[in-house]
């Protein structure tokens, strides 16, 4: 490693270049590594969340995008909503994944595509069956 570059930037690089091959495992591992060396990059939680995404692993996904939410600036916030509203989706937290989708602002660039998907996770929460009142699991 050449010493003038710092260990979060090094890692967060290399997990980018497994993360574009398709080595998900591999770019988990190595955004952990800038995230262990820099905790407040939210750039490298948001890597992180898309990393499990393609993984399969929503959950883990979902609590990295949280995480990258509470640190990220608002004006980078768009992305990683959208994101996080994906991963509630793909666990089937329809109502939770519309509420994501329906909250991001109508000028961001995920707009579009959130109202699409939004429609599609209405669709789910109206298919989902209604607990009998008075019931509880």
């Amino acid at each position: 490693m050449n010493p003038n570059e710092d260990r979060n930037h090094v890692a967060y690089r290399r997990g980018d270049i497994a993360f574009q091959a398709r080595r998900y495992s591999e770019a988990i591992s190595w955004f952990k590594e800038a995230i262990a060396e820099w905790a407040e990059d939210y750039q490298a939680h948001f890597a992180l969340g898309n990393s499990y995404s393609e993984a399969g692993k929503y959950r883990k996904a979902e609590l990295a995008y949280r995480e990258a939410l509470r640190l990220s600036p608002e004006t980078q916030r768009s992305s990683i909503q959208f994101n996080l509203a994906n991963a509630l989706f793909d666990q089937g937290k329809f109502g939770d994944a519309l509420y994501e989708f329906e909250a991001l602002p109508r000028g961001s660039s995920v707009h579009s595509a959130a109202m699409h998907n939004a429609a599609l996770a209405r669709m789910r929460v109206a298919e989902q069956p209604k607990a009998a009142p008075g019931l509880t699991i």
